[in-house]
């Protein structure tokens, strides 16, 4: 569920919160027509194989090739490749350890943080009677997207325009391969497929208009930015009739 959702909440939630707080939002020349369409294809593929309930081994391994079809496509684009890269000045062999030792601090600190947020949101999901896949679906999806939301607040406070588009991208694609490793490593499995439908649903009529608005003058107007946001209203009241119904069941 967090999966899913990760991917509706960067693409019509985050993206679209820049181009309305931001006043528009210009992706001129950071990624082409094609690339754009195969990469919203790609991120749709979750929500996709989860409508009908069930997850087996050979989806999860169509998911990962679906990926590194992405993978090779974008490589062998010009907006690709990687002609030449200036690495900024380092100040010294002391420092690199600091940093890296900040970085491995980070990665406990995100795990340990992640540990106690899935075991908590199992026992709440527990104890009102509810999927938990619900709950990774509509707050986890939230939670494992901070880094993407305070990048974002903070572009539009520092009035910085030039937005990584293409890492918000690669961001909702990289929760492709993990989805399909989880289907992979445990054999297949099942969820609760009325919470996936709409979902479904909502996202690739959201991500159609992505692409039309995306593509109209290469930039999300803040008109447009929000009308995905309602897409993304539209996601969480589904969501929340799914969990009164399945409380109060």
């Amino acid at each position: 569920g967090n999966l899913a959702g990760a991917s509706f909440v960067i693409l019509l939630l985050i993206v679209p919160f820049l181009a309305v707080a931001g006043g528009g939002l210009s992706i001129k020349g950071l990624v082409s027509k094609e690339t754009l369409v195969f990469t919203l294809l790609v991120i749709l593929i979750p929500a996709l194989l989860l409508a009908d309930g069930r997850v087996t081994m050979l989806e999860g391994g169509f998911a990962i090739l679906a990926y590194c079809a992405l993978a090779y496509a974008i490589h062998n684009r010009p907006e690709g490749r990687v002609t030449n890269v200036c690495m900024p000045e380092h100040g010294g062999r002391r420092e690199l350890y600091f940093d890296i030792a900040k970085i491995l601090v980070g990665a406990a600190a995100v795990f340990i943080a992640s540990h106690f947020l899935v075991e908590e949101s199992i026992a709440v999901a527990a104890y009102l009677g509810v999927p938990a896949s619900l709950f990774g679906l509509l707050l986890l999806s939230i939670g494992t997207n901070i880094p993407e939301i305070v990048i974002a607040v903070r572009a539009v406070l520092a009035r910085n325009k030039d937005i990584a588009f293409g890492d918000y991208l690669g961001s909702a694609a990289a929760n492709v391969p993990i989805f399909g490793a989880l289907a992979l490593f445990t054999g297949g499995f099942a969820v609760e497929s009325s919470q996936f439908v709409g979902t479904a649903l909502l996202m690739f009529v959201g991500f159609v208009l992505f692409y039309v608005f995306a593509r109209t003058r290469a930039e999300l107007s803040r008109p447009e930015g929000m009308v995905l946001l309602l897409f993304y209203g539209g996601f969480v009241l589904v969501q929340f009739v799914n969990l009164v119904r399945f409380a109060a069941t």
